[in-house]
């Protein structure tokens, strides 16, 4: 992420975090959460909200890297695939993005994703980028986190923001931009070093300090069998109430798992 770029986004933040707030204390009533209690499972929490609204939330190892999610909607049901390809806590902040397409939005989309730049250059993007940050980190406890780490790794900010990526297990660049949109950082002392920190570096870092490299691993979740297997009784109970006949079903599973195998690259 370029410097430029890096700014564009915390001016957006300055001025759209109050209006980003609102919906993010909106979706913490949908779930049943305090507005400023961490969020330890996105995806256990998302979840049954997702279902009220009309849409199963799926993993797939999908074989593009470059895609975070999918959403499609038809009539009323729709469905939010994440790609399990990618790193756990970008999987994490690529749900909390989709949440605020699907909760707040109206039309089908497909999120772009890359390990260092999950930011884009529409406003939308970048509102549910700053929805996901906010949800992910709220402000006082991040706050709170962000004091204590730089307090014991003696002032050291590079440190500090390692040991926020794991505690709120999101990717470095949203723990670092969440850093300065809560102005705990200044806008002027941003290292453009701090911008391309690659998996590799980020690795040796985690295990340096004795945190959880495995965060950004890909757990390559798969539930296609699963989806295939809701399809099929799904299916056959139409057949049994005689809705569809056994050769339609039979055709659609068929076709689905071909393009599971398609999307997976096998």
């Amino acid at each position: 992420m370029d410097i430029k770029k890096f700014r564009k986004i915390i001016k957006f933040s300055t001025e759209n975090s109050a209006d980003v707030s609102v919906k993010v204390r909106k979706f913490r009533t949908l779930a049943g959460i305090e507005n400023d209690a961490d969020v330890l499972d996105i995806f256990q929490i998302a979840r049954p909200v997702l279902w009220r609204a009309g849409y199963q939330l799926f993993e797939i190892p999908l074989v593009d890297n470059e895609i975070g999610a999918l959403c499609y909607k038809k009539s009323k049901q729709g469905y939010v695939v994440i790609n399990s390809s990618l790193p756990r806590v970008n999987i994490n902040f690529a749900l909390a993005h989709e949440l605020y397409h699907v909760l707040f939005l109206s039309e089908e989309y497909v999120t772009a994703l890359d390990f260092t730049e999950e930011y884009y250059e529409s406003e939308e993007e970048f509102a549910a980028n700053l929805f996901a940050g906010i949800l992910l980190m709220p402000e006082l406890n991040f706050t709170k986190m962000f004091r204590m780490f730089m307090q014991e790794s003696d002032q050291n900010i590079n440190d500090a923001i390692y040991k926020l990526m794991a505690y709120y297990k999101v990717p470095y660049m949203a723990a670092l931009i969440r850093c300065y949109e809560l102005g705990l950082c200044k806008a002027n002392t941003i290292d453009t070093a701090k911008l391309s920190i690659s998996r590799q570096v980020l690795k040796i870092e985690l295990m340096r300090l004795w945190l959880d490299e495995t965060i950004i691993d890909s757990p390559l979740r798969d539930d296609s069998e699963r989806i295939i297997q809701m399809v099929k009784d799904l299916g056959e109970k139409y057949v049994e109430d005689e809705f569809l006949d056994q050769r339609t079903l039979d055709k659609n599973l068929a076709n689905i798992k071909k393009l599971s195998c398609m999307v997976k690259g096998e």
